[in-house]
């Protein structure tokens, strides 16, 4: 009989239990963000920088940036604004409140 246990780093932030599903649950709300600044973040966008996020991890700040980056931006001029976004959503702790507002995008994405 097979077992469907997977087996996880203990020292896994990505992987681990409870911290998996705040980082899935935090990725999503910052789809959501996304999206309402005016960048294509779907559901699949959504799925697709949690794989990156699992293949890039979450310990160096940069890995993660570029990680998500390459999932919810396609053009460059996208770019400024996940920039700003990214900033913004995942500021160190302590940093001031965040009031969920973005600058939307300058041109209509086709």
């Amino acid at each position: 009989m097979e077992s469907s246990l997977q087996l996880q780093a203990p020292n896994d932030p990505v992987n681990s239990g409870d911290r998996q599903g705040k980082l899935a649950d935090n990725v999503m709300r910052f789809g959501r963000l996304l999206r309402a600044a005016g960048l294509p973040a779907g559901p699949d966008r959504v799925l697709d920088a949690l794989a990156a996020a699992r293949i890039a991890g979450v310990e160096r700040r940069d890995d993660f940036y570029w990680a998500l980056a390459a999932v919810f931006t396609g053009r460059r001029d996208e770019l400024e604004l996940y920039d700003q976004a990214f900033r913004l959503f995942w500021r160190a702790p302590g940093a001031p409140p965040f009031d969920g507002r973005l600058p939307e995008a300058r041109a209509p994405i086709p």
